[in-house]
């Protein structure tokens, strides 16, 4: 699972083919985050849970 801005979505594509884990899954926020204060950042990752969550679990089941 791999977790990134939404600055860096095609740099997450480019490195899961490079390294054979184009089915690996991903989630992504808005960009930036360095920057914000505290519970910006807790907002912004409490708004991901649910694709995380769907992520992982979708990954899970089907292995």
């Amino acid at each position: 699972m791999v977790i990134a801005t939404d600055e860096f979505e095609s740099l997450v594509q480019l490195e899961r083919r490079a390294r054979g884990l184009a089915d690996l899954p991903y989630a992504l926020t808005t960009h930036p985050i360095g920057g914000l204060r505290p519970e910006a950042v807790v907002a912004k990752a409490a708004a991901m849970v649910p694709a995380v969550v769907s992520a992982v679990t979708a990954r899970a089941t089907a292995e």
